[in-house]
């Protein structure tokens, strides 16, 4: 994850890793479910067959989702697409869920 500190009102946002693809082309491996929802973190592999720990909050896919759970059976990413303006047409929430495992 990547941080502008003291950057240029209108500088461009640098995207990290997780923002390259559309929020469906990842894969959900493992899924650690706290207490708290803060608590929890998700083992996240990207097309490239990276892998990445997600917490709430990070953000994901190109629309810019952001993880606003993190369950026993996967995540939910919620994308907010905007018109020209910059203002938001509409609200997706995308659930990804956890591979089962065939032993």
């Amino acid at each position: 994850i990547v941080l502008m500190k003291g950057a240029p009102a209108g500088s461009k946002k640098v995207k990290g890793p997780l923002e390259c693809c559309e929020i469906s082309t990842f894969k959900i491996l493992a899924a650690v479910v706290g207490v708290n929802d803060s608590e929890g973190f998700a083992l996240v592999q990207a097309p490239d067959a990276k892998r990445y720990v997600v917490r709430r909050g990070d953000v994901m896919g190109v629309n810019e989702g952001k993880v606003i759970t993190i369950n026993a059976k996967g995540i939910v990413v919620r994308e907010h697409l905007k018109d020209e303006d910059g203002k938001i047409k509409s609200t997706e929430d995308i659930e990804l869920k956890l591979l089962e495992r065939k032993f």
